[in-house]
């Protein structure tokens, strides 16, 4: 899959002048990743050879051993907003448990990609102790990537009572619109969840909820 993928690039012209392009016969691994440190060496600012080869890491044996994570740091020096490079790291930082940095790469991918990946991801994170506080600490008046989360937890199979720790600073933030209010009070309720969609109703509506 790397190997075609960076084929494609090839042939969508995403690699001008590119060495790599003279001859996307070889296989991807080594002397891919030589022919891309060869353009880098030509271009340090080359943005999308760093990615290339971020992405080529992902095949075992392309880099020496313990290149890699030289290899990402340096794509995400260059391109830090690219979606690919965002995955990469989001992925590296996930597996390692540092959620204080994984959150904010995350949150990117989600409010500026619309990743679902991502959203699955977030979602999944809420319930988790350091990584729940770790999505908190990202909640802004910019309320797009959350609506998105509350979207994706109120799908079969995502625990809903997790979003609850994180309604207060919502609804503080001024994004838990009414809108978005009603879904996840509906999705309450489909839980059984009465209390909870009770307690929610009265903040939002400020008055009780006579019929559920």
């Amino acid at each position: 899959a790397t190997g075609r993928n960076l084929e494609r690039a090839c042939e969508k012209l995403q690699w001008p002048n590119l060495s790599y392009c003279e001859d996307v016969s070889v296989p991807a691994g080594p002397a891919q990743a030589d022919m891309l440190k060869r353009r880098i060496d030509r271009n340090p600012g080359d943005s999308l050879a760093y990615v290339a080869l971020a992405t080529l890491a992902l095949r075992p044996g392309a880099l020496a051993a313990g290149e890699e994570d030289a290899v990402l740091a340096a794509a995400v020096r260059v391109a830090p907003n690219d979606v690919n490079v965002l995955r990469l790291q989001a992925d590296r930082l996930i597996r390692a448990e540092q959620w204080d940095a994984a959150a904010p790469a995350l949150v990117k991918l989600v409010r500026d990609h619309e990743d679902p990946g991502a959203s699955k991801v977030l979602a999944g994170m809420m319930g988790q102790g350091l990584a729940s506080k770790a999505i908190q600490a990202q909640m802004s008046r910019d309320g797009h990537w959350f609506s998105v989360i509350v979207g994706q937890c109120l799908q079969p199979k995502c625990p809903l009572w997790q979003l609850m720790v994180f309604v207060p600073r919502a609804l503080e933030l001024g994004i838990l619109t009414p809108e978005l209010s009603a879904r996840l009070i509906s999705g309450l309720r489909e839980l059984g969840a009465w209390t909870d969609a009770h307690a929610l109703w009265t903040r939002v509506w400020g008055r009780p909820l006579q019929l559920v």
